[in-house]
C-alpha cells in the first residue's frame, strides 16, 4: 500500500470518527452518572444498593426535618393523640420557635380556640387601615373606628398588663410574643394537618420514632419495617428522630419512585468502570489517528508536494466562522438530545446523539486537517481577510503624507464597516468585530513605532549619541523617521569623537608642555635661590633677584595647576578615600592663611559646630579644595571686609560655605567662574591661572560631594557638601 494512499487515509480517518464519538459519549455518560451521584465519584462507582445510597440518605434526612417540625406541632396542639382546642398553649414557647431563640420567659397562656379568635380580630386590624400598631416594638394594638375590640388577656389574667405586672415582664416583650403567635398559629395548623396525612403509615413508607432525652419512645407513625433501609438519625432540641424507609414498598409515594428511578438508572447506564475505560480508550485514539492524519494531511500520491483541495482556498477568516458556527450548533444538538436520553431513557434520543456527534467528529476533522494542510502550504496568512487588509493598508501608508495615508486609512475602514453590516447582517457583526480587532493591533503597533521613535530621541536628547532605533518592525512613514533620526545619531557621534579627540590633543599638549617647563623652570628657581643666598650688596641687583623669584614662583603654580587640571580632565587621577575630620582640616587652613588674610585686613568670622565633622574623602585632595578656595578669597576679596566661614551638619550631611565681598565687579554667570582660565579679575591685574575654582569643583563632584557658586551683586559664596559618616 503506498505511503499516502486515500485508502490508508479513509481507515484512519473513520477509526478517529469512531474514537472520537466513543470518547464523546463516555465523557456524556460519565457526566449524567455524577450528576446522579450528586457530584461523589465514589458514590458513582460502587453501584451501592439503593437501601444504602446516598441519595435515599438525602431523602430522608430532608424529610426528618418536617418530622421535628411535626412532633414539635403534636407537643404544641394535642392531648392524648387528638386535636386539643381547649389545651392551653405558651405564647412565649410559639416566639421562640418561629423566632429562633430561646425565651427563658413561660406561662402566658392561651387556650388553642382563644387563640384562633383573637388571631381572627388580629388579622382584621392589620387589613384596617385605621388601626395602629407596632409588633417590634410591643405596642398594644390602637382602634380607630374598628368594632371589634378585645383586651386578648391571657389565661387567669384581665389584661396583658396585669399578666406582664405580676410576674415582672415587660409588657412590650409579652404583646411581642402574643402578636408572633397569633401571625403563626393558622399556619401552625395548617402545617400541622399538612405533616399528619403526609406521615399518616397509609400514606408513606417512612416510619419514624421520636425518643426523649431517656431514650423513650414518645411518637411513631408505626412499628419498624421488616426490610428498612439504613437508619438515620436527627438530634433536635427537645427529641432524637431516628428515621427508615421500609424497602417493601406498601404504598406508592416518592420514597418508591425514587427506587424505581434508580432501577432504572442503573439498568440503562450500568457500570461507570465501563465509560471510564472507553474514554480513556477513545482520547488514546482519538490523538493517535489525529497525529498521523496530521503527518498525512496534504500528501497524495507519494510525493511529498503539500496539495490544496478548495475548501482549503477559502479565505481563512470565513472559513473559521463557517466551522466555528457548525461546530457550536452541533455541539449544543448533541448536548440536547443526549439530555433528554438522560432522563427519560428514548433509544431515538440516543441514537440522534450519535449521529449528531458524528456530524460533529467530521466538521471537525475537515477543519483541523484544512488549518494544517494551510500551514504546511504557508497559505495560512496569505489566503486572509487580514492580509489583503494588511496590504491595502500598506500602500496607504507608502504612498502620500501622513494626512492622506490617515484619511484612507478611516474612509477603508469605515467602508468595510458598511459593506459588512449590510451584506452580512448576523455574520457581519462577527466579521466587523475581527475586522476592529485587525485595526487595532495595526493602531497599537503604530503607537509603539512612535514610543520607540519618541525614546530614541529621549536618549539621544539626554546624551547617548550612539543609540540606534530599532526599525526593523517598522513601516511606511515610522521607519522613514526612525532613519532619519538614526542618521543624526551617527552624524553627532562622529562630530562628539572629533570634538572628543580635540579635547584629547589638547590636554595632551597641555600636558607635555607643562611637562617641558616644568624641567628648565626648576633650574631656574633653583639658581634663583642660590643667588638669593650670595652676599650682594647691590640694592638693584637683589630687586631683580627678588623679581626672578616671584616670576619663577607663578610659574611653578601655573604649571602645577596645568598638571593637575589635566589629569582631572583625562581622568588620570588617583583617589585614596578615607573617613576625616573637616573641622580639623578647616581650622588648618585658617591658620595657614592668617598671616595673608592679615595683610588685606581680611577679618574671618568662623561659625562651627561643637563637635567633629566626619567625612569620607582624600585628605590631600580636600587640602587643595579648600586652599584653592581660601586664595581665591584672599586673590579678589575686598580689603577691609570680613570673611564668612560657616561649617555646620544638616540632616545627615556636612555643609561648608565661604562668603566674601569682591574686588572686582562680578559682571559674568556664576557657571562661567568653575570654567578653566576663567578669573573673577577680568582685567587680570592680579595674578592667577583661572584653574583654581575649576580645579575644586571637579576634585569635589569626584569625591562625591557637591559644589556650588551663589553671585548676588558682589557678593561671592561657595557652598561644598558631604555626606556625613
Amino acid at each position: 500500500m503506498k505511503k499516502y494512499s486515500p485508502i490508508k487515509k479513509g481507515i484512519v480517518c473513520a477509526l478517529n470518527i469512531i474514537f472520537a464519538v466513543m470518547m464523546a459519549l463516555s465523557i456524556l455518560f460519565t457526566a449524567a452518572m455524577l450528576e446522579r451521584a450528586d457530584g461523589d465519584w465514589a458514590s458513582m462507582g460502587m453501584n451501592k444498593d439503593f437501601a444504602s445510597s446516598d441519595s435515599l440518605a438525602n431523602q430522608l434526612y430532608s424529610q426528618a426535618g418536617y418530622i421535628q417540625d411535626y412532633v414539635w406541632q403534636k407537643d404544641l396542639l394535642e392531648t392524648k393523640g387528638e386535636l386539643d382546642y381547649s389545651k392551653k398553649i405558651d405564647a412565649f414557647k410559639v416566639q421562640s420557635f418561629y423566632n429562633g431563640e430561646a425565651s427563658f420567659k413561660t406561662g402566658m397562656n392561651y387556650t388553642l380556640k382563644e387563640l384562633m379568635k383573637y388571631a381572627d380580630i388580629y388579622n382584621d386590624v392589620l387589613e384596617n387601615e385605621d388601626a395602629y400598631y407596632d409588633v417590634e416594638q410591643g405596642k398594644p394594638i390602637s382602634y380607630e373606628n374598628v368594632s371589634a375590640s378585645t383586651d386578648f388577656a391571657p389565661d387567669g389574667y384581665k389584661s396583658v398588663e396585669e399578666y406582664a405586672s405580676e410576674n415582672d415582664y415587660a409588657v412590650t416583650s409579652c404583646y411581642k410574643a402574643l402578636y408572633v403567635t397569633l401571625d403563626s398559629i393558622n399556619r401552625v395548623l395548617e402545617d400541622y394537618s399538612s405533616n399528619a396525612y403526609a406521615f399518616d403509615p397509609k400514606n408513606t413508607n417512612i416510619r419514624y420514632q421520636a425518643k426523649d432525652e431517656n431514650g423513650k419512645v414518645v411518637y411513631d407513625n408505626g412499628k419498624e419495617p421488616e426490610n428498612p433501609s439504613k437508619k438515620i438519625t436527627e438530634t433536635g432540641n427537645d427529641y432524637t428522630i431516628e428515621v427508615v424507609a421500609d424497602m417493601d414498598f406498601p404504598v406508592s409515594d416518592s420514597i418508591s419512585d425514587m427506587a424505581q428511578s434508580e432501577e432504572e438508572y442503573g439498568r440503562v447506564f450500568g457500570s461507570p468502570k465501563l465509560y471510564i475505560m472507553g474514554l480513556i480508550l477513545g482520547i488514546v485514539g482519538f490523538l493517535s489517528t489525529l497525529i498521523y492524519m496530521t503527518v498525512l494531511a496534504g500528501h497524495k500520491d507519494d510525493t511529498e508536494t503539500i496539495v490544496l483541495n478548495a475548501i482549503d482556498k477559502i479565505p481563512t477568516e470565513i472559513a473559521a466562522i463557517v466551522w466555528v458556527v457548525l461546530g457550536i450548533t452541533l455541539i449544543f444538538s448533541a448536548i440536547s438530545t443526549g439530555s433528554g436520553f438522560f432522563w427519560n431513557y428514548y433509544l431515538g434520543d440516543v441514537i440522534l446523539c450519535i449521529l449528531f456527534l458524528v456530524a460533529l467528529s467530521v466538521a471537525f476533522l475537515c477543519a483541523y486537517l484544512s488549518l494544517v494542510r494551510r500551514i504546511k502550504a504557508k497559505t495560512l496568512g496569505s489566503n486572509s481577510l487580514c492580509h489583503i487588509l494588511k496590504h491595502i493598508c500598506k500602500y496607504t501608508y507608502s504612498h502620500g503624507n501622513v494626512a492622506v495615508r490617515v484619511l484612507g486609512g478611516f474612509l477603508l475602514y469605515l467602508l468595510l464597516s458598511v459593506v459588512l453590516m449590510m451584506a452580512f447582517q448576523g455574520l457581519g457583526v462577527f466579521m466587523w468585530l475581527v475586522m476592529n480587532i485587525a485595526v487595532g493591533y495595526l493602531l497599537l503597533r503604530d503607537s509603539v513605532s512612535r514610543m520607540e521613535l519618541a525614546k530614541g530621541l529621549q536618549i539621544i536628547t539626554g546624551g547617548d549619541i550612539n543609540y540606534q532605533v530599532d526599525s526593523s518592525k517598522m513601516q511606511g512613514y515610522n521607519k522613514e523617521m526612525a532613519d532619519g533620526i538614526n542618521n543624526i545619531s551617527g552624524g553627532l557621534s562622529k562630530a562628539m569623537e572629533q570634538s572628543m579627540k580635540d579635547e584629547r590633543l589638547k590636554t595632551d599638549l597641555i600636558t607635555n608642555v607643562s611637562h617641558d617647563i616644568k624641567t628648565p623652570l626648576t633650574s631656574i628657581i633653583n639658581y634663583v635661590d642660590l643667588l638669593k643666598r650670595e652676599d650682594i650688596n647691590d640694592p638693584k641687583v637683589k630687586g631683580y633677584i627678588d623679581v626672578l623669584d616671584q616670576k619663577s614662583q607663578r610659574l611653578k603654580n601655573l604649571t602645577e595647576d596645568l598638571v593637575e587640571a589635566s589629569k582631572i580632565s583625562s581622568g588620570n587621577i588617583t583617589l585614596v578615600m578615607d573617613r576625616m575630620d573637616f573641622k580639623e582640616l578647616l581650622m588648618q587652613m585658617i591658620g595657614e592663611f592668617q598671616e595673608k588674610f592679615e595683610s588685606k585686613n581680611l577679618q574671618v568670622v568662623t561659625t562651627q559646630p561643637d563637635t567633629h565633622v566626619i567625612i569620607e574623602a582624600d585628605g590631600r585632595r580636600m587640602w587643595r579644595v579648600v586652599s584653592n578656595l581660601f586664595q581665591n578669597v584672599y586673590k579678589y576679596a575686598m580689603p577691609n571686609t570680613r570673611v564668612y566661614v560657616d561649617l555646620k551638619k544638616e540632616q545627615q550631611k556636612m555643609c561648608f560655605s565661604v562668603k566674601n565681598i569682591s574686588e572686582f565687579p562680578l559682571n559674568i554667570e556664576a557657571d562661567e567662574l568653575t570654567e578653566r582660565f576663567i578669573r573673577g579679575d577680568v582685567s587680570r591685574n592680579t595674578e592667577g591661572s583661572g584653574l583654581g575654582l575649576s580645579i575644586a569643583q571637579n576634585l569635589t563632584t569626584m569625591q562625591k560631594g557637591k559644589f556650588q557658586l551663589y553671585l548676588d551683586g558682589d557678593l561671592f559664596k561657595v557652598t561644598l557638601e558631604f555626606p556625613l559618616k
